[in-house]
């Protein structure tokens, strides 16, 4: 049976998980969320961005409706947005159509599971912002943020601390698993530390980059 909206909203509610358990699941699950007015109603968040020093080529891993993109479009970056979910793109490609052309065309979208995507092209700014919880698994992401970054970029990651919300937040990313998770990616630190956000839950923030004369796994 096609997976549908009911399936979804159990899922939400189910500690068990289900939707995690194989890759076409998970690909589902986030096409019915992409469906849900709440998903397709959220807006950038500049509070969230503050840690952000945009430089050179952008791509922001699991991108959801493409509100950070088209914000750094705005600003003149070329920025590419990466997101498993089908229906979460076309979302995305309806919010760039309201922008002008010369802000649209520094998009590119990118309908992928983030682990599969190739060696290259390479990116300066490499951002992984609410991500990280929505997967079991971290690590293969972070490896590939790090393998597609410029030998001179640097990754921008936040997540919850903690698992907040429902269970498409399967986990929280603590401060000290982001830094053993860059680590063994072979990035080095240069910023991580914890925030509250907006009085609700912790927030953890990490800059990373390539470890000196190592230029990536």
């Amino acid at each position: 049976m096609p997976y549908g909206r009911d399936d979804y909203l159990k899922d939400l509610g189910d500690s068990s998980m289900p939707h995690i358990r194989s890759r076409e699941r998970f690909r589902d699950f986030y096409d019915e969320l992409g469906r849900d007015p709440v998903q397709q109603a959220q807006t950038c968040q500049l509070e969230r961005l503050a840690f952000v020093e945009p430089r050179g080529r952008i791509i922001e891993l699991g991108c959801h409706i493409g509100f950070n993109l088209v914000h750094y479009a705005r600003q003149g970056f070329q920025i590419d947005g990466v997101d498993v979910s089908e229906v979460l793109l076309r979302e995305a490609q309806e919010l760039i159509a309201k922008e002008s052309a010369e802000v649209g065309g520094r998009i590119k979208l990118i309908h992928a599971f983030i682990e599969d995507l190739p060696a290259d092209p390479k990116y300066e700014t490499v951002l992984l912002l609410e991500t990280l919880e929505h997967v079991i698994d971290p690590l293969p992401i972070v490896l590939k943020a790090s393998e597609i970054l410029a030998p001179d970029g640097r990754i921008f990651l936040s997540a919850p601390s903690t698992r907040v919300g429902t269970y498409s937040h399967v986990r929280g990313i603590s401060v000290d698993e982001a830094i053993g998770l860059c680590h063994q990616a072979n990035l080095s630190i240069e910023a991580a530390y914890s925030e509250n956000w907006q009085n609700a839950y912790r927030n953890t923030y990490v800059i990373a980059r390539h470890r000196e004369g190592n230029p990536g796994p």
